[in-house]
């Protein structure tokens, strides 16, 4: 019995290998790791790989060190490579960011009614705590996109 043909898009990993990725899955999470490998079924291997929680509205995010992790084709949403001048752009891990003094979710949510109307081209994240983020997580948790055009 012959096996059923590969998906085209599963031939663009093989020029991905030992680069970084970013891979959405099919509920809206993000990761960014290191392709080692993938298989027919569009099954990949990622290693120091972190998912990405991300709060676009107030433009805060936070990352989670996942370590190895396999995901299963059938939950992949996108995937791409990485443009490192354009993350460096966007994701802000400056140290004044990251301090604990910012904690005040009264103070962000009002700041949100401030913000700008942001294209891709100049979008900045900064980046906080984890718990600064989860803060967030009960009232902004809606499973919309992460980030939208």
């Amino acid at each position: 019995m012959a096996q059923p043909a590969m998906p085209l898009w599963i031939n663009s990993f093989e020029e991905d290998i030992d680069t970084y990725i970013f891979i959405s899955s099919r509920d809206n999470k993000l990761y960014l790791g290191i392709l080692r490998t993938y298989d027919q079924y569009g099954n990949v291997f990622l290693t120091h790989c972190v998912e990405k929680f991300i709060l676009s509205d107030l433009r805060y995010f936070s990352d989670v060190y996942v370590g190895n992790l396999i995901i299963r084709g059938d939950n992949i949403a996108y995937f791409g490579t990485i443009d490192k001048d354009k993350y460096t752009q966007i994701f802000d891990y400056s140290k004044e960011n990251i301090n604990d003094d910012n904690l005040n979710v009264k103070n962000d949510m009002n700041n949100l009614n401030t913000l700008d109307n942001v294209t891709s081209d100049n979008i900045i994240l900064h980046y906080k705590p984890i718990h600064h983020i989860l803060n967030y997580m009960g009232d902004n948790n809606n499973d919309t996109p992460i980030l939208e055009n």
